[in-house]
């Protein structure tokens, strides 16, 4: 049998699943490998660049002032590393595991991004690719999905 994996990602959390055969005939089933929280993701953006009076720091070079700016971009920057630090788990888990195809599912605000900065070599390994978050879905669900979904058309 050929080893494949689903996994489901948003910038919170990260599932991979290992497709298996079922009992004799129920099909497959997906084993659960790995499921990583990604704490940044759950933190608000005002407890990342505000102290504890909620105000926002500049840094002047002598000293450190306290105004009520918003850092411009910093919401991208930090949108941008979460995306980076999702993929790199992605291919962690495919140097690990190394499956012969795959199949993700990520939340379609994302999926591009994710998409993006994952590996040219794991690229060429995915079989399907889903614009859907299944983060919070039952397993069964996420393989009927997959199943559903139409073939990731690999550009040349």
């Amino acid at each position: 049998m050929t080893k494949k994996l689903v996994i489901v990602a948003n910038l919170g959390r990260l599932k991979v699943y290992r497709v298996a055969k079922a009992a004799p005939g129920r099909g497959q089933k997906l084993d659960l490998v790995e499921d990583i929280n990604f704490i940044n993701a759950h933190t608000r953006f005002r407890d990342m660049v505000t102290d504890q009076a909620g105000r926002y720091g500049i840094d002047t070079g002598n000293a450190y002032l306290k105004s009520d700016y918003e850092a411009q971009g910093a919401k991208r920057e930090i949108q941008r590393r979460s995306v980076r630090e999702v993929a790199e788990e992605i291919d962690r888990v495919l140097d690990e595991e190394e499956p012969e195809g795959w199949y993700l599912a990520a939340a379609p605000e994302h999926h591009d991004a994710i998409l993006a900065e994952i590996r040219p070599d794991h690229r060429e390994r995915l079989v399907w690719s889903v614009y859907a978050d299944l983060v919070k879905s039952r397993p069964a669900v996420v393989l009927r999905k997959v199943k559903e979904a139409f073939p990731y058309k690999k550009s040349a």
